[in-house]
Formats: C-alpha cells, sequence, structure tokens
C-alpha cells in the first residue's frame, strides 16, 4: 500500500484544524428568551457568536410573552440549518405549546390554525398569532426538546431538580412506561421552584414549610443551570446560577459562558421594551437592574 506524501498532509491539515475547532469551543447557555427576538439578536452581537465554533444551549421558554415568539423558534432552525450546534431545552411554556400540538396535531400539520379562542384559552393572548405563524420545521423542533443537557461539569435544565431524583436528568425519558412518581420527576425538571424540606415535590398548591430546591443541591450533577424563575439579577446560589432576568418584563436577556479554559462568567443585554401581558413579579417592580 502507497501512501503519499499529498494524502498525509491533508490528513495532518484536518487533525489540525479538529484540534483548533475544539480548543475554540465556548458554552454559550441563553436564558428566557420568550420571544424577545430583538434582544438575542443583540446578545449574539454582544457575544460575537461564531456558528461554526460556539456551543448554543437555550435553557427553554423561546415562546410566550415576547412579541416574536414563532420568529424566535424560526431563526433558532435557521442557526441549526446554518451549522451550529444548538441545544434547546424544554421550558414550561414550550410543553403547553406541546400539549396544544397533542391535541390539535392534525390541524396544525395541515397549517389550519385553530379558532382564536381557543389558542388564547390553552395559550395565552399572543398564542394565536404564535400558531398562525408557525411552520412544520417549528412544531419539529419543539418536539424534539430535550428536558435536559449535559457536557462536562454544567447541566441545563429549565425549572428545578428533586433531590430525590438519584438518576441523571437525561435519563428521566429512557423508559416509556413511567410511575406517577416517575412522572412528577420529569414534570420538575421544567416547573420546579420549590421542595419540601425533604427534598420531595410539593404539591399545585401546596405553600407552606417550602425551601427554595437550589438550597437542597448537593451537586451531585455538577453546576446546574437554569431559568424559569425571573429575577433581575443573576441568582448564584451554591452550584446552581439561575440566569433568568426577565427581559420580557423589560428588564436583560442574559448568557453564561463558559470559555475553552472552563472559566465562566455572563454577559446580557437590556430589554427595549416591557413586552409581558401581565405583571411582572412583586421583587422586580422595584429593581430594574442585573449583574
Amino acid at each position: 500500500m502507497c501512501i503519499h506524501f499529498e494524502d498525509v498532509l491533508k490528513i495532518h491539515m484536518e487533525l489540525i484544524t479538529l484540534h483548533c475547532n475544539c480548543f475554540m469551543t465556548r458554552l454559550l447557555v441563553i436564558g428566557d428568551v420568550h420571544g424577545c427576538l430583538i434582544e438575542l439578536e443583540n446578545l449574539l452581537r454582544k457575544l460575537r457568536y461564531q456558528i461554526k465554533q460556539d456551543r448554543l444551549v437555550f435553557v427553554g421558554d423561546l415562546l410566550n410573552k415576547g412579541p416574536s415568539g414563532a420568529e424566535t423558534i424560526s431563526f433558532v432552525n435557521d442557526l441549526k440549518d446554518d451549522g451550529g450546534e444548538v441545544i434547546y431545552v424544554r421550558g414550561n411554556h414550550d410543553e403547553k405549546y406541546l400539549q396544544f400540538y397533542n391535541q390539535f396535531s392534525n390541524r396544525l400539520l395541515k397549517e389550519q390554525t385553530p379558532p382564536r379562542r381557543l389558542c388564547q384559552g390553552w395559550l395565552g393572548p399572543d398564542g394565536h398569532k404564535t400558531i398562525s405563524k408557525m411552520k412544520g420545521r417549528d412544531w419539529r423542533l419543539l418536539l424534539g426538546t430535550p428536558l435536559s443537557f449535559q457536557t462536562g461539569n454544567i447541566t441545563v435544565i429549565h425549572g428545578g431538580l428533586s433531590s430525590k431524583i438519584h438518576c441523571k436528568p437525561k435519563h428521566l425519558l429512557d423508559s416509556k412506561s413511567f410511575s406517577s412518581k416517575r412522572r412528577a420527576q420529569i414534570k420538575s425538571l421544567m416547573y420546579i421552584r420549590y421542595l419540601r424540606r425533604d427534598g420531595t415535590v410539593p404539591n399545585h398548591n401546596e405553600t407552606r414549610g417550602l425551601v427554595p430546591w437550589q438550597d437542597l443541591y448537593d451537586g451531585r450533577f455538577g453546576w446546574v443551570v437554569y431559568g424559569h424563575q425571573p429575577t433581575s439579577h443573576v441568582l448564584h446560589n451554591g452550584k446552581t446560577i439561575g440566569i433568568d432576568t426577565a427581559c420580557c418584563y423589560g428588564n436583560r436577556l442574559t448568557a453564561l459562558v463558559q470559555e475553552p479554559d472552563s472559566q465562566i462568567y455572563w454577559e446580557s443585554v437590556s430589554a427595549r421594551s416591557f413586552y409581558a401581558n401581565c405583571s411582572p413579579p412583586k421583587r422586580l417592580k422595584r429593581v430594574a437592574t442585573a449583574v
């Protein structure tokens, strides 16, 4: 077998390119966008996002509240089509759209928008407008969203973790048949904010004696980066980092950045307006700045 010098050189150059691409990879985790597409574009511009080099992860809730939900989904799809490594973790608002899809998929696949009142009853005031603009590939993107994403020492989820979850979050959907306990664990990844002191998930209307889930997290899955809790600043508690800085409420859109050398920091951009169709959380009424 004869190996030519040109072939060896070609292989060598490919290995160099692969090494450089790996070395240059950054992890960018974006907080709850909620249809704030202009702010997302501004944030990616500020981060100098490189579509072929950076790994981009969304903590969920691209939809609802903001002005451009369907356009945001389409924008993320375009990034994927252009070759970007984009991971979209499912949020509770995404789950609402998927429940709607499961109920009315025959109409939606034919691009027949259900009645306005029906959409708004399921999805909120902007539901009909968003649904009417969503295409088949947008639904496929939503259907493919995982409940969590793990890379290195970082786990990305939307909501919270119960300390009673002993398997890794990504394994929660390995089985097709779930017990009620298993379903509660799965749901908690998108919805949970508080736990009972013994680490179990409270009932829907339960409020007494609860503690933030972050206070009970023991670090078993490394650093956990999450959204779902809109606040005026990044929440850093133990080995958890909350990056929903309430862009749709007129505050900021934030990204956590992990450099190739594992250095972690965050960047944010200001919201252009107050978009949400409901009142902001009480803790945001007097504070309008973010770390």
